[in-house]
């Protein structure tokens, strides 16, 4: 415990506890405070001295094995430091490819969405053409209305007029056939009294058939008024029997000469 300490273990240990020691000459030492480096000369001051030379150097065995300790943890945090940021490294590297990825879909993403505006303004453009032929429809279909009730008021004065034209044409019928039964009859008058002049060669009975054949020919040639109008001549369908009657009625005229001539004679 008395031995003396080298220069370069006064100095170490200077370094260790961070004490002021400044080294000098062998030959010429003084006595210090046992806090000091410096080594004693007595033995009890040397006892004192080296135990707390001692003292020291288990604290700073401690504080080494403080910081080996210390070290190894911030060593372990190190490693799983390093181990994160590899990681985080990793995400990194993967939120960029899924950036890219995202920015490639957004595009696409664009440009279908420019696509469907510009589909949806065609549909639009295609509407407001449909609107306009529509509403030419409704204008259309509103003229063909009223052209359509036009046609139905036309139609109905149409019905009405040929019922109109039915029923005259029924009345006429039946002042045809009045007219007929009564030319007939002139006819049967007019017969008989020719047979009655050529059987007596009566003047009354000549008087008679010319009066007859004057009835017939004006009942050939008359036409009939339908409501104040000049009408349609209902013989016109018969005019070869009234160019029949009309030549009998010549020939019953001639008939008439022959039969005076003779009754004169």
């Amino acid at each position: 415990m008395g031995r003396k300490l080298s220069q370069k273990q006064l100095a170490v240990l200077a370094g260790l506890t961070g004490a002021r020691w400044k080294p000098k000459s062998a030959e010429k030492e003084n006595l210090v405070h046992p806090n000091s480096l410096t080594p004693p000369r007595t033995a009890t001051r040397a006892k004192t001295y080296t135990a707390a030379l001692e003292k020291t150097i288990n604290d700073q065995k401690t504080r080494i094995l403080s910081l080996e300790a210390s070290n190894s943890t911030l060593e372990a945090q190190n490693t799983v430091l390093n181990h994160e940021l590899d990681d985080a490294h990793s995400l990194i590297h993967s939120l960029e490819e899924s950036h890219a990825t995202t920015t490639a879909h957004l595009s696409t993403l664009e440009n279908e969405l420019s696509i469907a505006n510009n589909t949806i303004s065609e549909q639009n453009t295609i509407i407001k053409q449909k609107d306009q032929r529509i509403n030419r429809l409704v204008r259309d279909k509103c003229v063909l209305s009223s052209r359509l009730a036009c046609v139905k008021q036309e139609l109905l004065q149409a019905v009405l007029s040929a019922e109109e034209s039915r029923m005259q044409s029924k009345k006429l019928s039946k002042d045809t056939a009045n007219h007929i039964e009564s030319l007939l009859l002139s006819v049967s008058r007019l017969a008989a009294a020719v047979s009655a002049q050529r059987s007596t060669g009566d003047s009354n009975a000549r008087n008679t058939s010319q009066k007859c054949g004057a009835e017939i020919a004006s009942a050939a040639s008359s036409k009939v008024e339908v409501d104040g109008n000049e009408g349609a001549n209902p013989w016109h369908l018969r005019k070869p029997a009234a160019r029949s009657l009309a030549s009998d009625h010549s020939y019953l005229a001639s008939d008439r000469s022959l039969v005076s001539q003779s009754s004169a004679r």
